[in-house]
Parts: structure tokens; C-alpha cells; sequence
């Protein structure tokens, strides 16, 4: 059990400093730890809203609507990702590729302590923070998706963020139409 937390932490850390390696490690095994770790660390981040509500019956509400909430817009991230790449004709289970993409949520590690001070302080210093760690996340969710089906970084980005991308390019042409028309 010991050596479980252990790794676990040290998965997590691995998502910060060298996601490359801990993908590899884990795409050879078909476990749940990326989902785990996304469970965990939302569970976390209700806590501390939870407690700062001061409210039992709140608290339990927000963590079980945060780890839902996860993982429904990982699964269906992952499910948008996994038929994108169906395109360029990959090969790969998708239950490890929304393993591997669940492994972004121990970024929230960084951002815990930042509500916490945020909240406490009035400061708003956590939405830089916020910002950092999303575009950490994105990194994160290429290399995962690379791990999958490589078939290289530029096609994991396409695959990853291509409706997302797509979807800011037609409300920014919408913006600009708006504009141009008045």
C-alpha cells in the first residue's frame, strides 16, 4: 500500500517534469491511474471550495460534481481526440488514451494552493496560475496523445485540438463580421 501512494505521487510528479517517460511506462500497462489521479486531485479542489462554504452537505455536493464533471469532459475530450485520430488511420485502445489524457488533472496540484490564497486573500494572482497550468495541460494532453498513436506531435496537436481550434476560428470570424457590419 505504501509503495502505491509513493508511486502515485510520483506519477503525479512525472506529469510536471517529464510526461514523455511516465507515458511510455504507463502505455505498456492497462491501468487506471491516470483516471485515479484526475479523481484525486478534483476531490482535492472540492475540498477547498467545500470547506471554505463551511458547509458539509455543499462540500460533499461540489467534489462529487467536480469528479464527475471531469471526467465526463475528459471522456468526451478523449473521445473527440480518439475519432481525429481514427483520420490519419492510428492504431490504439482508447481506454488508454483517456488514461493518459486523465493524467492532466495532477496539474491541479499547482492550483489547489492558488484558490486557497486567492480565496483567503482577495489576491487574484491564482489566474495567471490558471493560465499556466492550462497551457501545461495542453502540452501534457499532445505528449499523451502522442504516446498512443504515434504518430507525431504536430498530428497529436491536430488530433487534440482541432475542434477547439476550428470552433475559435468561426466565433472569432463571427466577432469580426459582427464588427464590420455596424
Amino acid at each position: 500500500m505504501k509503495t502505491k501512494i509513493m508511486d502515485f505521487f510520483t506519477n503525479s510528479a512525472k506529469v510536471f517534469l517529464n510526461p514523455d517517460e511516465l507515458f511510455s511506462e504507463k502505455k505498456a500497462t492497462h491501468n487506471y491511474d491516470g483516471v485515479f489521479s484526475l479523481i484525486f486531485y478534483m476531490a482535492i479542489l472540492g475540498l477547498i471550495f467545500g470547506i471554505l462554504t463551511k458547509s458539509v452537505i455543499i462540500t460533499v455536493i461540489l467534489i462529487i460534481t467536480l469528479i464527475i464533471g471531469a471526467l465526463i469532459s475528459k471522456l468526451i475530450h478523449s473521445l473527440i481526440t480518439y475519432v481525429i485520430a481514427m483520420i490519419y488511420k492510428a492504431d490504439a485502445e482508447f481506454s488508454q488514451l483517456y488514461n493518459l489524457m486523465c493524467y492532466d488533472g495532477a496539474l491541479y496540484a499547482l492550483i489547489i494552493p492558488g484558490i486557497g490564497i486567492a480565496l483567503l486573500t482577495g489576491n487574484l494572482i491564482v489566474i495567471p496560475l490558471i493560465i499556466l497550468v492550462d497551457l501545461w495541460k495542453l502540452i501534457v494532453n499532445v505528449i499523451a496523445v502522442n504516446s498512443v498513436f504515434e504518430f507525431g506531435y504536430g498530428k497529436s496537436f491536430i488530433a487534440s485540438y482541432a475542434l477547439v481550434i476550428l470552433i475559435l476560428i468561426i466565433i472569432m470570424g463571427l466577432i469580426l463580421w459582427t464588427i464590420i457590419k455596424f
